[in-house]
């Protein structure tokens, strides 16, 4: 009879510690954001919320609740285009007359920056890696 009562309370255990970690979410983008505002830093708020959430993620109790919240969000991550969809079917006319422009400049930065990201991976992969078998000691020694 008493089967399911287990899972009800790993249900409300995961519930609360999902609300936990979207609290702390929450938290530390209020606080990028109001950093933003009392100090002129030069990031949006948004980045330095989620520098803070890196900071954080150090303290290892705050990790699970933050892992539950974001494997939450992840499997309903379709849900957040909407706002997007909805955005550019009210902004066609706009999508139109700019969209041949907005597609060149989408097309070139992304080069740009796969151009970028290759050259920088071949000058840091031309030296090559200190091994772990060798030594500054001779067999000898």
């Amino acid at each position: 009879m008493t089967t399911g009562a287990p899972v009800a309370g790993s249900r409300a255990r995961t519930w609360a510690q999902a609300a936990l970690g979207f609290i702390w979410l929450l938290a530390c983008q209020y606080a990028g954001v109001w950093l933003a505002r009392i100090a002129p830093i030069g990031l949006p708020g948004t980045v330095i919320g989620m520098l803070l959430l890196l900071l954080s993620l150090a303290w290892v109790p705050l990790r699970a609740p933050v892992g539950t919240a974001a494997n939450l969000l992840l499997a309903h991550l379709s849900l957040f285009f909407i706002p997007v969809s909805v955005g550019i079917m009210l902004h066609v006319g706009l999508l139109s007359q700019y969209g041949g422009r907005l597609l060149i400049v989408l097309a070139l930065s992304t080069w740009i920056g796969m151009a970028v990201t290759a050259v920088v991976m071949r000058r840091l992969l031309v030296r090559p890696a200190p091994s772990v078998l060798s030594s500054s000691r001779r067999p000898g020694d």
